[in-house]
């Protein structure tokens, strides 16, 4: 006869085919993790793919725009041509419906894209103050534009103090030439850490960070593509209803010259230094997709003669 086992045995037993259990599967999760780990990152590798070619396409784009112009008498940018017009999110496959097999269209069905330029120089540029030796009438127009976004003028001393701190970190005597073009071509990332630490509302600093930029270099503004803020800070013109004519004309019929800015708003501040009708720096934002990875990113882009450089890339 066999012996029934007693209470003690029994529990041992129960705990051993417990662990045995709990073992196997941590096995078949760990196995499962793994798996699930690489495709993972086969689907960001392939989100990062998408998000390069974004930035080929807005530089190829760019650079189009400039071959195409070639021959007239001017070259412009305004808000009409192919460049500023915003691509809104599709799938690859519906974009090479007829190029590709049933299987392609499957596996491109996992990837998505979408994006917008748009031109930097329509706002005011901070590399007039920091990069000026004499930078006050500069500093007034900053003033004058925080003025017109309804922000605090306590708040436009506090920001620029710290400009004037961050430029001073970013200049120091220890550097050479060449850090120093690296460390310019920073400022652009740098400046919404700045604006952040104002610690403003949403609106508010959402209407700074579309109408101020801290580029590499001082830029005139683009009038056919600014807004009516930054026009009137940059012709220190307080009275917005004043170039009213003005902006309801360029935003119709794009200006091709300064002498037309002229027969629309005489200002002596009207210069090639301030105000210009083409542009040289632009910024991608994109959105890419590839099964469940997704990637937001910003790149600042600088046209200049036949070539697009990629200056900056920033990860949202």
């Amino acid at each position: 006869m066999i012996k029934q086992p007693n209470g003690s045995a029994l529990l041992t037993s129960i705990l051993v085919v417990a662990i045995a259990s709990m073992l196997a599967s941590a096995i078949t999760w760990k196995s499962y993790s793994s798996i699930m780990r690489v495709e993972a990152q086969k689907d960001i590798a392939q989100a990062r793919w998408i998000s390069k070619a974004s930035i080929d396409y807005a530089r190829w784009i760019l650079i189009a725009d400039i071959r195409g112009l070639q021959g007239q008498s001017v070259q412009i940018d305004h808000l009409e041509e192919p460049w500023a017009q915003e691509i809104p999110y599709i799938k690859i496959n519906k974009l090479f419906t007829s190029h590709l097999s049933h299987e392609e269209k499957n596996y491109y069905s996992l990837a998505g894209l979408s994006g917008e330029i748009k031109d930097e120089q329509s706002k005011f540029n901070l590399a007039r103050i920091t990069d000026s030796k004499n930078s006050l009438q500069a500093e007034i127009s900053l003033k004058m534009l925080f003025g017109l976004l309804s922000v605090e003028e306590t708040i436009f001393y506090k920001f620029l103090k710290l400009l004037k701190k961050e430029n001073q970190t970013l200049f120091n005597a220890s550097l050479s030439d060449l850090e120093r073009e690296d460390q310019k071509k920073t400022r652009w990332k740098i400046l919404k850490k700045l604006i952040k630490k104002l610690n403003l509302n949403q609106l508010v600093e959402k209407k700074l960070i579309d109408r101020i930029v801290w580029l590499p270099k001082s830029t005139p503004i683009n009038i056919n593509t600014a807004s009516i803020e930054v026009i009137a800070a940059t012709l220190n013109e307080p009275n917005k209803d004043k170039l009213k004519h003005l902006f309801e004309t360029v935003r119709r019929f794009p200006i091709r010259s300064q002498s037309e800015i002229y027969s629309l708003y005489d200002s002596k501040f009207i210069s090639k230094s301030l105000v210009d009708v083409k542009s040289d720096f632009f910024v991608l934002s994109g959105y890419s997709r590839f099964g469940k990875a997704e990637l937001s990113f910003k790149a600042l882009l600088r046209r200049k003669g036949f070539d697009a450089q990629l200056l900056q890339l920033e990860n949202i």
